[in-house]
């Protein structure tokens, strides 16, 4: 019995003990429970963000003009100012030309600088937050998409003179974000994006036809249709499908024409004369930007007084008379079948895209 009251006070010494026990496991769930609501705020307010940020990314009208370039190779764009912009990739050529200067471009060069520069910016703001915890990486994964455009953009487009073209003037104009926020994203890419991807870049590749050959001459002159004449028969006897481009090039028809001269083997182009206003001459651009090989028939040794040196080589002469004509079939078949079709090559011709 004494032993009983013995334990009885025991306990009864330890209540305020037990009472700060409890004490404490409240205040440490109502802890837990406020940190809980405070996360979910935080969540709220990091997407509601996020979605401001998206929203503004759609409807920037500089914003979407760069995107519709990059996605696209060919599209009639509406520009910041309300004006139509007639697109084209050849087009991006002269625009992201790196200068000392933003001086002599055109209306609608500058256009274009100004769509990738507010494009490009936006990447900059968005790699910013990130750095300052505003956001995080796993936040963004909206823009994964554009991610992988930027890094893949030359093949995408069918030449990776896009691709050195893009990322120069990012690191020319110091646009470090958007490079940085790419090298993360392709230490985790989408896997499902990438293979989208990499189904596009296969078919790019299969759109160039072995057995095409687009002929740019001037067809309203007399010589060239003599001319013309003996390029179809030998192209087309050896199983050659000869696409000749008829109209005018401007820009009204300048998306078209870069789509068929994308799917050829090689160009012939009959020149009158070297002048940059020429439209052969401007079809001869289109060709040089993706790298298509090319013979070029003079109509005479006039036509090459103003040739670049190291455009010589695509040039075959002929002699207006049957002979001559003669002589010219032979030749082409030649380099066709010895596989002598020099390319036009980068920085050949790129002064005559102030044209554009």
């Amino acid at each position: 019995m004494i032993e009983v009251c013995k334990l009885i006070d025991k306990l009864s010494g330890s209540s305020d003990v037990w009472i700060r026990i409890v004490t404490i496991v409240i205040a440490f769930i109502a802890f837990l429970l406020a940190l809980h609501q405070y996360t979910k705020a935080q969540g709220w307010q990091r997407a509601e963000f996020i979605i401001k940020l998206i929203d503004s990314f759609e409807k920037d009208k500089l914003v979407k003009a760069a995107r519709f370039m990059l996605d696209m190779d060919c599209r009639t764009i509406k520009m910041d100012e309300g004006e139509d912009l007639e697109f084209c990739n050849a087009k991006l050529i002269r625009a992201l030309e790196i200068v000392d200067m933003d001086e002599g471009f055109t209306k609608e060069q500058q256009a274009i600088r100004d769509a990738f520069d507010a494009f490009f910016d936006f990447f900059q703001k968005l790699y910013s937050l990130l750095n300052s915890n505003l956001i995080k990486f796993n936040n963004v994964t909206y823009w994964n998409y554009w991610f992988e455009i930027l890094s893949r953009v030359g093949t995408l487009k069918g030449n990776n003179n896009y691709q050195k073209l893009i990322d120069n003037y990012i690191e020319e104009y110091k646009f470090i974000g958007i490079h940085r926020l790419i090298d993360k994203y392709n230490k985790n890419p989408d896997p499902l994006l990438t293979e989208l991807f990499e189904k596009e870049e296969v078919d790019k590749l299969e759109v160039i036809n072995n057995r095409i050959v687009v002929v740019l001459m001037p067809f309203e002159e007399k010589w060239s249709g003599e001319v013309y004449e003996v390029i179809k028969n030998i192209l087309v006897s050896n199983d050659y499908e000869v696409r000749p481009i008829y109209q005018e090039i401007d820009n009204s028809d300048v998306c078209s024409i870069e789509i068929t001269i994308n799917e050829a083997s090689f160009i012939i182009a009959g020149i009158t004369h070297y002048d940059e206003n020429d439209k052969v001459i401007y079809g001869l651009n289109m060709a040089r930007s993706i790298e298509k090989k090319a013979i070029i028939i003079p109509k005479d040794a006039d036509a090459v007084k103003n040739m670049p040196s190291n455009l010589r080589e695509l040039v075959i002469n002929y002699e207006n008379h049957k002979l001559g004509l003669i002589k010219l079939r032979d030749e082409i078949m030649n380099r066709i079948e010895q596989k002598k079709l020099p390319l036009l090559v980068d920085d050949i011709m790129i002064r005559f895209y102030r044209g554009y």
